[in-house]
C-alpha cells in the first residue's frame, strides 16, 4: 500500500535541484516543503529566540514550547 511505499523503502524519486543540496523524498509534498527552506526568506517562519526556520506553523510552536518555555507538554 502507498503508506509502505512512502515509509518504509528507500525510493525517493523527488529529488532537491538546489544546488549542493542532495535531500531527497518518497513524496512529493515533503519535497515542496523542504524545498521552501531553500527560498528567499529561509523558510516561513522563523523563530524570534533563535535562528531555526520551519515550514510549518504548528512545528515553530512546538519548537518554542519545548526549547525556549521549559515546559514539556508531550511528556
Amino acid at each position: 500500500n502507498r503508506h509502505n511505499v512512502t515509509k518504509h523503502s528507500d525510493v525517493k524519486p523527488f529529488k532537491c535541484e538546489q544546488d549542493g543540496c542532495e535531500q531527497a523524498f518518497a513524496r512529493k509534498d515533503k519535497l515542496k516543503q523542504h524545498a521552501a527552506k531553500h527560498s528567499a526568506s529561509g523558510g516561513l517562519f522563523k523563530c524570534h529566540t533563535c535562528v531555526k526556520t520551519f515550514v510549518r506553523p504548528e512545528h515553530l510552536r512546538d519548537h518554542d514550547i519545548v526549547r525556549h518555555s521549559h515546559q514539556y507538554p508531550f511528556r
